[in-house]
């Protein structure tokens, strides 16, 4: 039989080890719009940038053997790195957004897609939506897509950028992540 200090010991000690391995709110807590605003550069060591080239090369090997070195030379030219990603907050429903020599674009948050000129001169259809503690950018063009997703490392320090590209050319996406420090 149990003694009645059992049974109060027992919720007690149940409380305290829910206690010890629940998440803390402050590490759960998705940063916000805010959060993002400032001026990023590109950290990404050697690794990253041949992480980037591997995946790059690993959908062109996918092509057929004719076109294949021909597209290659010409997918590592038109795709990389941003050296420079500047984020600003007009308010709770808009933003700006510039990289490397292209921008500043104002752009609604969560709205229809907004022509602008992209940064080789050609029209994007772009869009921008702030979901639980990422900003999602997606850049439409007649030759493909492009999403960039923005995530903020827990000290905001430190930006993410998952990069997916596709287009009716490639046989799949092409996907790489670059890495940016606050520059501000």
């Amino acid at each position: 039989m149990l003694r009645a200090s059992t049974w109060v010991a027992l919720p007690i000690g149940l409380v305290l080890l829910l206690a010890a391995v629940a998440p803390s709110s402050s590490h759960t807590q998705a940063p916000t719009l805010e959060s993002f605003r400032g001026t990023y550069v590109h950290t990404g060591a050697r690794a990253e940038l041949r992480a980037m080239g591997g995946a790059i090369d690993r959908v062109v090997n996918q092509m057929n053997i004719f076109v294949r070195e021909i597209a290659r030379g010409e997918v590592h030219r038109r795709i990389t790195p941003e050296q420079r990603i500047e984020i600003g907050v007009v308010d709770p429903q808009a933003m700006t957004l510039a990289m490397d020599g292209w921008g500043p674009v104002r752009v609604a948050l969560d709205a229809a897609a907004r022509r602008v000129r992209g940064a080789t001169g050609e029209d994007v259809s772009l869009t921008v939506r702030f979901d639980e503690g990422r900003l999602v950018q997606r850049a439409v063009t007649p030759r493909g897509s492009r999403t960039n997703v923005f995530t903020l490392s827990p000290d905001l320090e430190q930006l993410s950028m998952l990069v997916r590209i596709a287009s009716d050319q490639l046989p799949a996406e092409i996907r790489y992540r670059l890495t940016y420090r606050r520059a501000d």
